[in-house]
């Protein structure tokens, strides 16, 4: 697809960040009860919207995410995880599961339902390019919210292919990732709280800086409304 097959396009001069490029299309279709975030480095397989949609459909599903590969096939991203031990720390989910509840997904596949999207006002826009798709969340579960993945969800990502400017922010984004979690994470499918001293979060999920929610063109926000 091309920006000539969506409903709404949004073109940035600039690169605004993952997090507010994200909040800004959003914002661009109010009347969108489920919002689909696709980066521009990526390559769906048939049936990989049909399968978010499924996975929203479970109890309390506030958030789906998708089985991402890189190009030669290799496992990029099956969900995210924590180690639940000091010093905590996050990592990709690299065997292929069954569908079901994660802590956490990438979003660079991530459908999220709107009124879950607008009661956590969407990204924080404090991350800079990396760690807001995690931080999204955990927030929604401390919320109520769980996340859900479905590996029927194929996507070939290529990964951090935005240029040197991904990286300018990671010490931020692991500071502001720590704040944040570092005393009270519910990582578990359930009303279970973890105190934990600090958070590691050198291995966390890496991200990219755009949001898509079609197979879209380098530097741009597309919003296409099925």
């Amino acid at each position: 697809a091309t920006s000539e097959d969506a409903d709404v396009v949004t073109h940035n001069p600039t690169n605004l960040g993952f997090a507010r490029a994200c909040n800004q299309g959003a914002a661009a279709v109010p009347e969108a009860e489920t919002l689909v975030f696709l980066n521009n480095d990526t390559e769906v397989a048939p049936g990989w919207l049909p399968a978010l949609r499924k996975s929203l459909g479970m109890p309390k599903a506030g958030i789906a995410g998708a089985f991402l590969h890189y190009p030669g096939g290799d496992t990029q991203h099956a969900g995210v995880d924590f180690i639940q031990q000091p010093p905590i720390s996050a990592f990709n989910i690299l065997e292929l599961r069954p569908p079901g509840y994660v802590p956490a997904v990438t979003g660079a596949c991530m459908a999220v339902r709107r009124k879950v999207f607008d009661a956590l006002d969407g990204f924080d826009e404090g991350y800079w390019n990396g760690y807001e798709d995690v931080d999204l969340c955990l927030r929604a579960q401390t919320i109520g919210w769980k996340t859900y993945y479905d590996p029927a969800s194929q996507v070939m990502h290529l990964e951090s292919q935005s240029g040197p400017e991904r990286w300018t922010g990671v010490g931020n984004n692991i500071e502001r990732l720590q704040s944040r979690f570092n005393h009270l994470v519910s990582f578990q499918d359930g009303p279970v709280a973890i105190l934990i001293p600090a958070m590691r979060a050198n291995r966390l999920l890496d991200l990219v800086d755009n949001i898509e929610a079609v197979t879209p063109e380098p530097h741009r926000t597309h919003i296409m409304v099925k």
